[in-house]
């Protein structure tokens, strides 16, 4: 079977950097050109957002870029212009990346005869105080449970979903990132005087958006409980916070200010093409989220052989086992996780061979190449299902059965 023509959506009306998601598509759409696809990227954005880094971010990888301006939350200019987007392009596959690409993304691909697979990301970009976050949620699942299929990064952010047997097929696809881009034979320490210019000093590092699930406020709570017994010890935490969420960081600033680190903790940012030098600088990484799937940061930390201290949420003990690759703790738990780091600190032996193991996870598992194989062979069993007409019938259980005997995980 030739290699299917592919159009991700990303709704990012509300993105202001290059975030997770933003990543999933650069490197999907890098391993995908590589074994034989077309890619495009439709990125759905407010006109004001036309000059932002993080969309440069996307021309400067290369990317085959379109950008569609709706600049009113209620406005369908997405869903009109779609459909003729899909038609120029003659997409094979239509491949939303987030709830409102989900919703647009997989009605346009109906409505031009395409199969339609989504991404699912999880709801994590507001809290209960968001009036919409409800209907949002309500109208993804609707969208998903009209897919062809679902791909999703872990077993537990499919299990997330709630769908059983009966619904839309769930494939496990964890994500991959490019080794060669972090490799920590290559990559040079320069960046540890940007961070902190003191000799001697052993940094943990933390990247990642500001947001209540990343848990930046229990990081820095472990380091007020480490500060006396390590006063060589510093923290950076490197990211930006999401819209809507501006008071997490400030209350952030506040309290390392209240705990006397402000000589112990940073919060700085950089931008993405640096973000190799900037795990280069570190220690250690440690990753207190509270809800997670396969996390690129993680991932990017381990095949710079890093030792990692997380938190057990969500996908993230799918990638890394206790003692073995990493150290887990309970979400939540600020003690543990500053015995964790604590740990890290008083064994360099530990911290080499954490980290040895966790590049070698990296290595077996976990690159573009491999996500990219297992994507395309998603697509191709979708086509393949969708021109025996199997998708008239809605015959979920068919296309799953098809998918786990190609050697895909599926839920």
């Amino acid at each position: 079977m030739k290699a299917p023509r592919v159009l991700f959506v990303r709704g990012a009306r509300g993105i202001e950097d290059f975030s997770g998601a933003e990543s999933l598509i650069v490197t999907s759409v890098r391993g995908l050109e590589a074994l034989g696809s077309r890619c495009m990227v439709v990125l759905v954005v407010r006109s004001q957002q036309a000059g932002s880094g993080w969309i440069q971010r996307f021309r400067e990888a290369g990317v085959d870029l379109k950008l569609v301006f709706v600049d009113r939350a209620y406005s369908t200019r997405d869903l009109f212009e779609l459909p003729k987007l899909i038609r120029h392009y003659n997409a094979d596959v239509v491949h939303p990346v987030d709830h409102r690409a989900d919703v647009v993304g997989v009605a346009a691909a109906r409505l031009t005869g395409r199969a339609a697979i989504a991404t699912y990301t999880g709801w994590t970009n507001w809290d209960e105080s968001f009036a919409r976050g409800g209907w949002y949620e309500w109208a993804d699942r609707q969208a998903l449970k009209s897919a062809d299929a679902i791909i999703v990064d872990s077993r537990s952010h499919g299990v997330t979903l709630g769908f059983g047997s009966e619904h839309t097929p769930r494939v496990v696809i964890p994500n991959g990132i490019n080794i060669k881009k972090f490799d920590p034979d290559v990559i040079g320490r320069d960046y540890r005087a940007r961070l902190f210019d003191e000799d001697d000093v052993i940094i943990v590092g933390m990247v990642g958006r500001i947001h209540p699930n990343k848990g930046q406020h229990e990081l820095v709570e472990a380091a007020a409980m480490l500060a006396e017994r390590y006063p060589r010890a510093r923290y950076a935490i490197v990211g930006e916070s999401t819209v809507g969420f501006e008071s997490y960081k400030s209350d952030l600033l506040q309290k390392i200010t209240e705990r006397g680190l402000n000589d112990v903790v940073r919060v700085t940012n950089f931008s993405h093409p640096e973000i190799p030098q900037v795990f280069a600088a570190f220690d250690c990484l440690a990753a207190p989220s509270y809800i997670e799937g396969i996390s690129f940061t993680i991932l990017e930390a381990m095949a710079m052989r890093l030792p990692v201290v997380s938190t057990d949420a969500g996908g993230t003990p799918e990638i890394i086992s206790h003692e073995e690759n990493g150290l887990l703790v309970p979400p939540g738990d600020v003690g543990s996780l500053a015995d964790g780091i604590s740990r890290l600190f008083d064994d360099q032996a530990l911290r080499e061979r954490l980290g040895r193991c966790a590049c070698a996870t990296i290595e077996q598992g976990y690159t573009i190449e491999v996500m990219a194989r297992r994507n395309q062979q998603t697509y191709h069993e979708v086509l393949a299902w969708r021109e025996k007409g199997a998708a008239g019938r809605r015959d979920d259980n068919g296309l799953r059965s098809r998918l786990a005997s190609a050697g895909l995980g599926v839920l």
